[in-house]
């Protein structure tokens, strides 16, 4: 056995007079949490005792073969580069991506489409490295439009850098690469100070009236717009979770990323958008993440609004309001089912109207 820095050429001498040559980590290569790897066998063999020219010549071709894999494996340990170990090199990562469930259940299409830009559109399991993925943190940080302003904004790359780490974890699971390379990926921190866009009420009634075809997400937009609900929990929104009591209603449903319960009274606009009130099934049952990620910016445009807007804006839009119309931080909280205050603080800012109003009432 033969050392020469992390890589160790390591031969055993066969019953049937063939050595066969394997790679021996030291130290082992941690592959996923618990889990190492300290040899790799090569399925290349010599012969023990070679007895003529062709043996000896044959002998001398494997063993340079050898040593070529061995330095060029001491090169990627160093990288933390262990993207050799996977079975599945040369399987079409993309189209894994795209072809699995989690693809559209957990909102990773827009990610997914951003990693095809960045690579191409072309990438296989085999090119998927730790080099590789820091490579791509990099781009969604300081990749820039054609007038120099970054392409993506640091909220923006953070959810994308996540779901990608995601479905890379789910490839892991899945055995289509042996090696998890996300635990070596530093995330992207969320920017809590960065503006989010509001709609205006005449952006409102823009998107009331915009010529758009899918009426049911212009029905599910208007009712967020009336509500605040997270997509998540408005998707899982069903008939069943609307109580009437004394002809107000009433929305009882249990936030997915917090867990609380909560009863939420219904504005008669929010009413009014879902009418007819139906006994059972989902609300919007036509409706999925992958669908609102593809049509809401249509109905942005349809509606002539000339700004930035994602979903997540509809529920900033509706803290804003009742902001406007003097509602306290605590009640906020309370209709967007915030566990903690300073959570609803990232939602709201204080407009121009508001201070003056605020003023006012110190000069009373």
């Amino acid at each position: 056995m033969e050392e020469n820095g992390r890589v160790i050429v390591k031969r055993v001498e066969r019953p049937d007079g063939m050595t066969e040559y394997s790679l021996e980590y030291m130290p082992p290569i941690m592959i996923s949490d618990g889990k190492y790897l300290k040899e790799e066998h090569l399925n290349l063999t010599t012969y023990t005792k070679p007895c003529n020219d062709v043996e000896r010549r044959f002998n001398q071709t494997v063993e340079l073969m050898v040593e070529e894999i061995r330095c060029f494996r001491h090169i990627q340990s160093v990288k933390k580069d262990f993207s050799f170990l996977s079975l599945n090199k040369d399987v079409d990562v993309i189209g894994y991506f795209e072809s699995h469930g989690a693809y559209k259940r957990k909102e990773c299409y827009a990610a997914v489409k951003t990693f095809k830009e960045f690579c191409n559109n072309s990438c296989r399991f085999g090119d998927v490295s730790v080099a590789f993925m820091t490579a791509y943190r990099e781009y969604l940080l300081k990749s820039t439009k054609a007038d120099g302003r970054r392409r993506y904004s640091t909220n923006t790359a953070s959810g994308y850098l996540k779901n990608i780490k995601r479905l890379l974890r789910i490839a892991y699971a899945d055995h289509m690469i042996d090696f998890d390379p996300t635990g070596e990926i530093e995330g992207i921190k969320w920017d809590h100070t960065c503006k989010r866009e509001r709609l205006t009420s005449k952006e409102i009634e823009a998107i009331k009236y915009a010529p758009f075809k899918d009426e049911e997400v212009k029905k599910a937009v208007r009712f967020d717009i009336a509500c605040g609900l997270r997509r998540a929990d408005l998707l899982a929104l069903r008939w069943e979770n609307l109580e009437r009591e004394k002809r107000r209603y009433y929305m009882c449903i249990t936030i997915k990323k917090t867990g609380n319960n909560v009863r939420i009274p219904l504005s008669k606009e929010a009413v009014s958008i879902l009418r007819p009130i139906r006994k059972k099934g989902a609300i919007f049952p036509t409706l999925s993440p992958y669908i609102l990620n593809r049509k809401v910016p249509l109905l942005i445009e349809a509606a002539s609004i000339d700004k930035h807007i994602t979903f997540h804006c509809f529920r900033h839009t509706f803290a804003m309001q009742l902001l406007d119309k003097g509602v306290d931080i605590p009640t906020i909280a309370f209709f967007l089912g915030h566990k903690f205050l300073g959570s609803s603080l990232t939602y709201l800012h204080c407009t121009k109207e508001h201070l003056k109003e605020v003023i006012a009432k110190l000069e009373r």
